[in-house]
């Protein structure tokens, strides 16, 4: 295999790698987007010094930064402190940022 070859495979590489990255780079920013304007249009209430912010948009429960994002139609109120004790814990030790 002669050096051109191999430059030529190293370059398709590194073009293949970095269209990846470029894809999930715009994939990270549409879904943030998403969450933003979410954020936005959704009623957000304080429960126990948490932020709740409820939306229909999603049915599990999941934390973002330090809110929680909760549907009131797929979760029954006394299941609310379960969700939130579970989700306290990546609110406070900040899963997203590590």
């Amino acid at each position: 295999m002669d050096d051109s070859a191999s430059t030529g495979l190293s370059d398709v590489l590194l073009i293949i790698y970095l269209t990846g990255v470029f894809l999930f780079f715009v994939r990270l920013m549409i879904q943030t987007t998403v969450i933003v304007h979410l954020i936005f249009k959704s009623k957000i209430r304080r429960i126990d010094g948490l932020r709740i912010v409820e939306n229909e948009k999603y049915g599990l429960p999941f934390s973002f930064f330090k809110l929680i994002f909760i549907n009131p139609k797929f979760h029954k109120q006394a299941d609310l402190n379960d969700i939130l004790s579970h989700e306290r814990v990546h609110v406070d030790q900040s899963h997203l940022l590590v």
